[in-house]
């Protein structure tokens, strides 16, 4: 065997495809297949059969099977997208993401599923990012409502008030949100969202950490 041949043999055996045109081969494949369509391996099951040529001996039974397996795999796939869609709906993320998962290992192959979980990502990843941003707000708004209390202190105390933890912190806190405000205004110009670049201006406005 010369070594472009050996290198392509090394590859296929190494590649899960491989693998599965490794297992091909066994003696009892009909039994191993209707096992693993038993269990729900059907990507499994499909990637060995579609390995399978007209002159295997049990040709007929093996190709019966996949039709069995693409069939099921279908199924799971149709029930999946139904399922998961209503899980997102519901608000119940966490359930609508092992949903797929659990799926797409049994038929990690499965574009409509991989497509679906993508877009699926997507949408969660906004609207994590629009619980972050409320978090954001609700923050701001809170430390301009008690700006009064930390002047009112500083004006009292004009060389001491540094020296209390909670203000210590307090105009911490201000400087964070206001780095958060700043990104939300250039994500809110970015993505050319007017009213909440409006939002943003108007409390990073109001925080203003440089005159304090």
């Amino acid at each position: 065997m010369n070594l472009a041949l050996r290198c392509v043999v090394l590859g296929l055996i190494l590649s899960l495809p491989g693998c599965a045109y490794l297992a091909s081969f066994g003696s009892h494949l009909p039994e191993t297949i209707e096992h693993q369509i038993a269990a729900g391996e059907y990507g499994k099951a499909l990637a060995t059969l579609k390995w399978i040529k007209p002159d295997h001996p049990d040709y007929a039974r093996l190709m019966q099977l996949q039709a069995e397996a693409r069939r099921k795999a279908a199924a799971l796939e149709k029930r999946t997208l139904r399922e998961a869609a209503r899980q997102e709906k519901q608000g119940q993320w966490y359930r609508a993401q092992k949903t797929y998962e659990q799926a797409l290992e049994r038929i990690p192959d499965s574009e409509p599923l991989q497509a679906a979980y993508s877009a699926f990502l997507e949408r969660r990843q906004r609207y994590l990012r629009k619980l972050e941003l409320a978090l954001l707000m609700n923050r701001a708004n809170w430390l301009i409502q008690n700006a009064p209390i930390r002047t009112e202190v500083a004006r009292v105390l004009p060389e001491d008030y540094r020296r209390y933890p909670a203000l210590r912190d307090y105009d911490k806190q201000v400087h964070k949100t206001a780095r958060g405000l700043d990104r939300c205004l250039q994500e809110a110009l970015d993505e050319h969202r007017p009213k909440l670049l409006e939002a943003c201006l108007e409390l990073r406005l109001k925080l203003d950490p440089e005159h304090r």
